[in-house]
């Protein structure tokens, strides 16, 4: 059963708040007061002692806990569920595929993700589910979700199954204005095979027609995200001028140090090739694949590790939907960026500031700041002493409605 907010609050206060607001490089904390009105942070009180209007607010002593704002997901598929059949649910009837993605978006919101972007589905699903929270349907509430719809691949590549299936000869443009129409403004191409391929062809799209599908989608004011698991597929990515490169398996110093020249973004989705390897089997993988990423494992971590010592914008983004990798446990992946060299302050920003500069959302999301929506998750302890606390919010509010933790009947959890 699904609880529903009751009740919009329009005037909150939240006292006495340890605040983590992530607008600079460098780690600040301060004690304060949010006053939030409308959905937006009204005022940010650092003097504890300034008096404040409490009438007809409703007033929550945070006794010191720790604030911070709501994180954002960078990738994800909120279509599939983890299971070892993906294409399988992209192709079940919308219906069911809608409540699937339905319940997981509110897990991930429940686990403090107050954004997401998802990058692929079909049958028009996650574009029909922004439009349900949007729309503020039955006063349901969920994350705000950017989305890029089907994404591009080849004939016979990886994600043809549900994709749209292009040549040299497709006209791109028709198929970027139908996004566009649907308020979509993020183009998902299959550059290259995944890590459970069985395609012949490694990498999918030449260099010539790679350049052509970004400059007409950066013309219509798109932004370009591309599924990078080769070393030749980073390198064209990065040659095409590319938004954001997703996975990057296979990088070495010469890419890194040109994606950091470009400003390309990295999104390096360490938690999927992780949970295959720790818990693929429990979900039926194959004992060659499983094989295949222990074995390639070791590369991923080394590409991390060159783009965080060369400064690549590495932005958080969990993969939810690969096995093992399941909604709501979104925010394993901050805790891996941070075992593999991150700190986690570091991390914090990857799914905070600077995710919402990628997304373009900078001015509304990302930091705690007046004016920015009231997007927050409280934490009884610091997080950024014990990153692991990062998957335990004690509260969550979105848009400044507390739809997790304080009073159940304030929550639809």
């Amino acid at each position: 059963m699904l609880f529903k907010i009751m009740e919009v609050i329009h005037y909150l206060i939240l006292k006495n708040a340890k605040i983590i607001d992530c607008k600079t490089d460098n780690l600040n904390i301060y004690q304060g007061t949010l006053i939030i009105k409308d959905k937006r942070v009204k005022r940010i009180l650092a003097n504890i002692q300034e008096s404040v209007d409490e009438d007809n607010a409703q007033v929550i002593d945070l006794k010191g806990k720790y604030l911070l704002p709501g994180l954002i997901d960078s990738h994800v598929h909120l279509a599939i569920n983890g299971n070892r059949n993906p294409w399988h649910q992209l192709n079940e009837e919308k219906r069911i595929q809608f409540e699937r993605a339905l319940q997981n978006a509110k897990k991930s919101l429940k686990n403090g993700i107050t954004m997401l972007r998802d990058l692929g589905d079909n049958k028009d699903v996650i574009w029909s589910l922004r439009n349900y929270f949007e729309n503020n349907n039955n006063n349901d509430v969920g994350p705000d979700i950017k989305l890029s719809g089907n994404w591009l691949t080849k004939k016979g590549g990886h994600g043809s199954q549900v994709g749209y299936v292009v040549d040299k000869n497709s006209n791109y443009l028709k198929i970027i204005t139908k996004k566009k129409a649907k308020n979509i403004n993020i183009l998902k191409i299959i550059l290259t095979e995944g890590l459970a391929s069985e395609t012949k062809k490694k990498n999918q799209f030449s260099l010539s027609e790679l350049k052509n599908i970004v400059q007409v989608a950066h013309k219509e004011g798109f932004s370009v995200s591309a599924h990078v698991q080769t070393y030749i597929g980073a390198k064209i990515a990065v040659q095409a001028n590319i938004d954001s490169i997703e996975h990057g398996i296979f990088l070495d110093k010469y890419l890194v140090k040109s994606i950091k020249e470009k400003g390309i973004y990295l999104v390096p989705t360490l938690s999927g090739p992780y949970f295959i390897k720790e818990r693929g089997h429990d979900f039926g993988l194959t004992n060659k694949l499983v094989k295949k990423v222990k074995k390639i494992w070791p590369k991923i971590k080394e590409s991390f590790r060159l783009a965080l010592e060369n400064n690549v914008k590495i932005i958080m983004g969990s993969d939810a939907s690969t096995p093992g990798n399941l909604h709501g446990n979104n925010l394993s992946e901050l805790v891996l960026m941070t075992k593999l060299g991150m700190s986690p302050y570091q991390s914090l920003l990857s799914a905070t500031r600077n995710a919402a500069e990628m997304l373009g959302e900078e001015e509304n999301f990302g930091t705690i700041e007046e004016g920015k929506y009231a997007d927050l998750v409280v934490f009884k302890e610091n997080p950024l002493i014990n990153i692991n606390l990062i998957r335990r919010p004690e509260m969550v509010i979105k848009k400044g409605r507390i739809v997790y933790g304080y009073k159940k009947e304030d929550c639809f959890w």
